[in-house]
């Protein structure tokens, strides 16, 4: 009797683990996850797909399932948490959809893995891209920030293998060694910077204020090799608290940790007697607007700055969000040149309209390490190519 006493309650339990979740599923349409600060998984509207086949509806519809399942069921955040939890205490780390966590609270971005073809598809779109530009007499830079892992290995978790990230030291000399595309790594000087204060911030992929600048010296050597005659702005760096998508929004997880002792995250931000002001109205704007109803690009984070004693004529900048207006860089060059913009694109193509918008004199295109396979797109609207 014992022992069916003892089988019941286990089959009881059993069905209990399962019933109890299935019970708390929130079927709310358009659901955010604040915690992962992500959509999740509406439930499958299977029979509203006119134009796919009964036997892709199925398909499609089984997978959305699963994922709805997966997204709603109850508890489920509260598992993640947990679990997240644990492994920081008892294995030094953790690992999210975009993020891993290393030591002290350092986040790093895991971005695309080493992909040799995928390289070769980079070089050949920035050929084609500075023979665009060579063509319209407009100067062509390309550059390169490095994966945060690249800096800071010593914060990789110990549990998990370091990161085999893209190779940008060997495209940046393929590109030095084999082209005429003005290729700017800003590797070394960010290293050198390194010395002297935090480059990236700990719980974010971005580089600080400190490394931006180190980013700005490098195109900066380049420029004025080229003939550019550009002394470098003198800046203070003054310590201030990183963004609070630090720590571990970039891990899917924010303010999980914040218990865990991993949230401070004070990073070096330059400070100069700046002239240049942004001017982000006006026709200029109003163009910028127009590129984003339609290409990819994100207004939020573009910039125009305005300094008409600057010697130089108008430098139009693309880039991803390294090159975006929370980092600054943007503002450096805005010191050398009567214009700048910025624009923040999302995809990675280079946009002809823009060229035809604004006439720069000369263009940036940037690509930082983790993401720079995207770049292999550049070359996709350009005329002719």
């Amino acid at each position: 009797m014992y022992v069916r006493n003892i089988k019941i309650a286990f089959i009881a339990a059993f069905f209990l683990i399962i019933a109890i979740p299935l019970a708390f599923i929130d079927p709310t349409p358009g659901k955010i996850s604040e915690m992962e600060q992500r959509k999740l998984q509406n439930f499958p509207q299977i029979f509203n797909r006119a134009e796919e086949t009964a036997y892709e509806k199925l398909r499609e519809g089984a997978i959305e399932f699963q994922r709805f399942f997966d997204d709603r069921i109850g508890f489920r955040l509260w598992c993640v948490e947990k679990t997240a939890i644990a492994k920081i205490r008892l294995l030094g780390g953790a690992s999210g959809k975009s993020s891993v966590l290393g030591k002290d609270g350092w986040t790093f971005s895991k971005g695309f893995r080493y992909n040799a073809e995928k390289e070769a598809e980079v070089i050949s779109a920035q050929i084609k891209v500075a023979e665009y530009y060579s063509i319209r007499n407009i100067d062509y830079y390309f550059v390169l920030p490095p994966a945060k892992s690249e800096v800071y290995p010593e914060y990789l978790p110990p549990t998990i293998t370091p990161l085999m990230i893209p190779d940008i030291d060997g495209i940046s000399a393929a590109l030095d060694r084999e082209t005429d595309v003005n290729c700017v790594n800003t590797k070394s000087r960010i290293l050198e910077y390194k010395a002297k204060g935090k480059v990236f911030a700990a719980g974010d992929h971005h580089w600080s204020g400190m490394g931006s600048y180190a980013g700005y010296l490098a195109i900066v050597d380049k420029l004025t090799g080229n003939g550019y005659d550009i002394r470098p702005i003198d800046v203070q760096f003054v310590e201030e608290v990183a963004p609070e998508k630090s720590g571990t929004n970039n891990l899917g997880l924010p303010g999980i940790f914040t218990n865990e002792g991993f949230v401070a995250d004070i990073v070096p931000v330059a400070k100069w007697d700046q002239r240049s002001k942004t001017n982000n109205s006006g026709a200029d704007w109003d163009k910028l607007q127009r590129l984003e109803e339609k290409y990819n690009i994100i207004s939020a984070s573009c910039n125009i700055y305005e300094n008409p004693e600057a010697e130089y004529g108008t430098l139009l900048m693309y880039g991803d969000s390294f090159f975006g207006r929370a980092y600054d860089i943007g503002a450096y060059f805005a010191e050398h040149f009567k214009k700048v913009i910025q624009i923040r694109i999302n995809e990675s193509e280079i946009i002809p309209e823009a060229d035809e918008y604004f006439k720069p004199d000369i263009v940036f295109y940037e690509r930082y390490g983790n993401s720079i396979y995207r770049s292999a797109n550049a070359a996709n609207l350009l005329p002719g190519l």
